[in-house]
């Protein structure tokens, strides 16, 4: 666990239950609206009263609590807490105000997810790079190249190509035939056994 590399100094777990309230502990916490602000309690026995900190909003579909008020569609979780509700639809009317910036916040692309050329980079050219820079003839040599470029772009593309014909004709098109010590491969005759 990362955590147990700091050594019992550099941690400090905070207990105050107004830290982190979410989905996942909604039953364990209630929800007291104060007018402006927001406290939390123990659910069931707790006369504590503590202000809330912050809420994490795991679980819920950002996009549906700025377009529809029907609160069952905001979240992938049955909520039966109704005191959390009032958290919810303060969260949704923000997202409402805020609905321009968060638009264009989620249109903004990932520039990490594209090539330069404005060419998705494929999870399998994610694989064929990795493979290629923890290779030994990487490491032999000082490769240094844009990842990013079009030119690699280019290459990842024809490697991928090469990779799934050979993939699809090694599942599907080898027929292996022992005749005479060598060895048929889809018609191709000739090789021997040992090559």
């Amino acid at each position: 666990m990362v955590l147990s590399l700091f050594g019992p100094e550099g941690i400090k777990v905070i207990r105050h239950w107004g830290y982190n309230v979410a989905p996942w502990n909604y039953s364990e916490r209630e929800i007291i609206n104060d007018g402006d602000t927001f406290k939390v309690k123990i659910r069931g026995n707790g006369d504590e009263i503590k202000p809330l900190v912050f809420v994490h909003y795991s679980s819920y579909h950002f996009s549906k609590m700025t377009e529809s008020s029907d609160r069952s569609q905001w979240r992938s979780f049955i909520n039966h807490y109704e005191d959390t509700f009032c958290l919810e639809d303060q969260y949704s009317s923000l997202l409402k105000e805020r609905n321009a910036l968060e638009k264009e916040c989620i249109s903004i692309k990932y520039s990490y997810d594209y090539y330069e050329n404005g060419e998705k980079i494929l999870p399998d050219h994610r694989k064929m790079y990795r493979r290629l820079i923890e290779s030994e003839e990487c490491a032999r040599h000082d490769h240094t190249f844009n990842p990013f470029s079009e030119s690699f772009c280019s290459v990842m593309k024809k490697m991928y190509i090469w990779i799934r014909i050979a993939n699809w004709t090694r599942r599907k098109a080898f027929r292996f035939e022992e005749k005479a010590g060598t060895v048929a491969i889809s018609g191709v005759s000739g090789i021997n056994k040992g090559d």
